[in-house]
């Protein structure tokens, strides 16, 4: 019936056939959301106290069809290139601290909101490097940051436990601390890239 009215109006050219088949089209529409919702509805609800088992329905069910969309996004793991539009994020200005004065630009931070799927590839790209750096050894062995299992708790617990022992060796102690504003801007990119070939990590 839907077909027909697309026909009909293709054929035709009319106003009136064309809006026939748009509320035909829109009903359409409405009628296959509905069964999609209630078909995934009844399959969560058959499996709501088994996560595993809604995972493995679900998979099931969709791999199939979305292998294909998910393709690109492998692709660009595999090649080590990130297309244009994972790099495309919405910039949102938020106000670094309640009590600063929001009419002026200089105290708001910009925070980049990328799509869903950039972060996924990007979490994806972070698991795949930290088991390489940690298997290998690349790894300084007091690095706190960006580990997992490590936080500025272990980074200070680390510190003083060196402070007190040399303390307790009658050694004496220099702390040299480094703090620099807008940290990642600071990031020398040719010299970053050089570090990560050095490792092993190119491409």
């Amino acid at each position: 019936m839907l077909r027909a009215a697309e026909r009909k109006w293709r054929k035709s050219r009319s106003p009136d056939d064309l809006a026939s088949y748009h509320t035909l089209l829109a009903a359409f529409t409405a009628a296959t959301t509905s069964a999609k919702t209630s078909f995934f509805q009844s399959k969560i609800d058959a499996c709501v106290s088994n996560p595993r088992k809604l995972f493995s329905t679900f998979s099931s069910l969709l791999l199939p069809a979305i292998s294909a969309e998910l393709l690109p996004y492998l692709s660009s793991i595999i090649c080590g290139h990130v297309p244009a539009a994972f790099k495309t994020a919405r910039v949102t200005p938020l106000l670094k601290k309640p009590s600063l004065d929001p009419s002026d630009v200089r105290n708001y931070r910009p925070v980049s909101l990328l799509s869903f799927l950039s972060k996924t590839i990007g979490r994806a790209v972070l698991n795949q490097l930290s088991v390489f750096l940690h298997q290998n050894n690349l790894l300084d062995p007091h690095q706190s940051g960006f580990r997992t299992g490590h936080s500025t708790e272990t980074a200070l617990l680390a510190v003083t436990e060196a402070l007190t022992t040399a303390r307790a060796s009658s050694l004496s102690s220099v702390l040299i601390l480094l703090d620099l504003s807008a940290a990642f801007n600071t990031v020398n990119h040719k010299l970053l890239i050089s570090t990560l070939a050095e490792m092993g990590i190119i491409n």
